[in-house]
């Protein structure tokens, strides 16, 4: 999306579903900070969550909805005056997503297509960033066979349906593991393991350890989401985009440099797993770089530095996450 020049994000009305999420608020605090004015759709209770704990209660709008209810979702956008979309909202989690399909089908892909067509029916949209996955790729023998796998491939479809079709400007990201402070979701693994950490417990890893993940910093997540943002009117419109750090690591690795950072490096972890989790990829689609050469974007805080950012953030935030739960 070209920005008007001289204006960047000023004044610009944006709406972010999922902005109470872990990215989505992150992402809202960046907007926030660079002159936007941000909506947040949130399914629940703002209060406890990860904007909460980034402290944007007062500094974003926040509306209750679905992003499947299409008149909700219309008059937000005329309401707010929205120019630009970013479509955060969805069911993450891997494991809820093997439970209950049909809910994540709902979350993620008709919440999707709900979202796009109530933008296309909006004469102020100027572009449209939805939010896919690394494992949209699904498995090297089958292309998406587990639920969220292919709840975000046909998101990536109704993507490119909808610019070939209507001439949206809209793109798609996937990313791989974004990690970061604010993630309220302890079942994921840098967040349970720092938790853990942080009670003086030894971290549990379920697999054997061998997996290997390639980790984000929320931070760099957040500037690939405004990057393609700003160029949908200059080659990313229909595109999608993957953004990697390019630096796997073993899940066992992983666990033992958070360990060795924190206030308890003589910990071990205990390794319950002698194989991969059958939900798991082993491996995901090869490298692209259009990240790089269509957005010029590239990561810029490294694993270690990552880590630190983040145990520190939820040693300092300890006292406000209390004993909840996902």
């Amino acid at each position: 999306m070209a920005m008007s020049p001289g204006r960047g994000w000023r004044s610009v009305s944006v709406l972010v579903t999922g902005g109470c999420g872990f990215v989505g608020s992150w992402l809202a605090r960046a907007l926030v900070e660079a002159g936007a004015s941000v909506t947040c759709l949130t399914r629940g209770d703002w209060r406890g969550s990860s904007l909460d704990l980034l402290d944007l209660g007062e500094r974003v709008r926040v509306v209750r909805g679905s992003t499947t209810d299409y008149e909700v979702l219309a008059r937000i956008l005329e309401a707010s005056a929205v120019e630009v979309c970013f479509h955060l909202a969805a069911q993450p989690l891997v494991g809820v997503a093997g439970q209950a399909p049909l809910a994540t089908f709902e979350a993620n892909v008709q919440g999707t297509w709900t979202v796009l067509e109530a933008c296309r029916a909006s004469a102020r949209i100027r572009g449209v960033v939805v939010a896919s996955s690394d494992r949209a790729y699904g498995d090297d023998a089958a292309h998406g066979l587990h639920p969220y796998d292919a709840s975000k491939a046909c998101a990536d479809i109704l993507v490119g349906c909808y610019h070939r079709t209507y001439g949206m400007a809209v793109a798609a990201t996937r990313f791989v593991n974004i990690y970061g402070g604010g993630d309220t979701h302890r079942s994921r693994l840098i967040p349970e393991t720092i938790h853990a950490v942080l009670e003086g417990q030894a971290p549990v890893i379920r697999s054997d350890g061998r997996p290997q993940r390639d980790f984000l910093h929320v931070d760099d997540a957040v500037r690939g989401y405004v990057r393609v943002a700003e160029r949908l009117e200059s080659g990313a419109a229909g595109e999608v985009f993957d953004f990697r750090a390019n630096a796997p690591i073993s899940i066992l690795k992983l666990v033992e440099r958070i360990v060795a950072l924190s206030d308890h490096p003589e910990l071990r972890p205990r390794v319950l797993g002698t194989d991969t989790p059958p939900a798991d990829v082993r491996a995901r689609g090869a490298p692209d770089d259009r990240a790089r050469e269509l957005l010029g974007w590239s990561p810029t805080v490294g694993l270690d530095e990552g880590l630190r950012r983040t145990y520190r953030w939820y040693r300092e935030h300890r006292g406000r996450l209390g004993g909840r739960r996902p």
